[in-house]
């Protein structure tokens, strides 16, 4: 939203963790500590997620045997190209004119249209998850922050009501913030244990709220997590792991 974004993301890439593709199976990555782990795959050699949306990797425990151990997903994973990006429960092939944003430390998106000719872009789109909390939480604890920013007259026209986005009724949180000539609109969807959020923020020029839900559910599929039987015993818990800082990454297939 301001310039300032351009270098906190220059500087964030800095410390981003790479992907490579190793054969046709492994898919082998490092984290910010400069650990290597290797994913496990299917026989299409596409990563495997559990049902909370971690990696599975293949270690040996204290007795030599070969056990399943998860591994926290990237806040935010490109491919090689920059054409998509992915989180651990949804992705999104990037529309005409968006692109990432660079930032490591969520999944966001800049649009390259109309919005860009102060110098840098007003429309932008964040997706984020929470498997701690559940879509009701979050969207009365937005709210209330939202009618703080409605209070201080910074923002007017609030509005909540359902939206249809993802396959999912959303509860939508809309305001506009006049002095930006910006238009707010949050979405937040329950799927399975990921409660999700998708934040956006657009100009009438570039994106009407039709438009905006029309270009998500054309470009962003929801993830269908746990369906993959693992070969070997797993350690993870059966119950939702309390979410770890992750950072990017970006790999090449």
């Amino acid at each position: 939203m301001k310039k300032s974004l351009f270098t906190v993301s220059a500087l964030m890439l800095a410390f981003a963790v790479t992907f490579t593709a190793c054969g046709k199976k492994d898919i082998v990555f490092k984290d910010n500590n400069g650990n290597t782990h290797v994913a496990v795959t299917d026989k299409k050699g596409n990563y495997i997620q559990n049902e909370y949306g971690y990696l599975m990797e293949e270690v040996t425990d204290e007795d030599g045997k070969t056990v399943t151990k998860p591994v926290a997903f990237p806040e935010v994973m490109t491919n090689k190209a920059n054409t998509s990006a992915e989180n651990a429960i949804l992705k999104i092939k990037l529309p005409h004119g968006w692109r990432n944003s660079g930032l490591t430390s969520k999944m966001t998106i800049w649009h390259s249209g109309e919005c860009t000719k102060s110098g840098s872009p007003k429309c932008e789109i964040t997706f984020s998850y929470d498997l701690q909390s559940d879509t009701e939480t979050l969207y009365k604890k937005y709210l209330k922050e939202i009618q703080y920013i409605i209070n201080s007259g910074a923002g007017e026209k609030l509005n909540v009501y359902e939206k249809e986005v993802l396959g999912h009724k959303a509860k939508t949180v809309f305001y506009k913030l006049p002095d930006a000539d910006v238009s707010c609109y949050c979405f937040f969807i329950q799927n399975g244990a990921f409660a999700i959020r998708i934040e956006a923020y657009t100009t009438e020029k570039c994106y009407t709220e039709d438009q905006l839900i029309e270009m998500l559910n054309s470009s962003c599929t929801l993830k269908e997590l746990g369906g993959e039987e693992l070969t070997t015993e797993t350690t993870a818990s059966t119950t939702a792991p309390a979410q770890e800082a992750s950072s990017s990454a970006k790999i090449s297939k």
